[in-house]
């Protein structure tokens, strides 16, 4: 069963370059109200640019640095177990 279905979370398909205004509207709209949102990107830098990774960062640059929080960057942390 994939990660997304065993948590509830969403899955948001982006282009390699860039992430679709639309995409980013709805990333903000869930990701509003939580004090750590959790935004996965599943890919290498090929298929992923770091252009992505900076939109993204935007959404949520005014929290936390996601890397001071327990088990950052191990996708294994996002995956619950059992």
């Amino acid at each position: 069963m994939p990660v997304a279905a065993r948590t509830g979370a969403g899955v948001a398909l982006t282009r390699p370059e860039a992430v679709p205004v639309g995409v980013l509207d709805e990333v903000e709209r869930l990701i509003t109200g939580f004090s750590f949102p959790l935004i996965t990107i599943v890919g290498g830098e090929v298929a992923v640019h770091d252009t992505v990774k900076t939109q993204l960062l935007g959404l949520v640059g005014g929290l936390a640095d996601p890397t001071e929080r327990s088990g950052a960057g191990s996708s294994e942390s996002n995956i619950p177990q059992g």
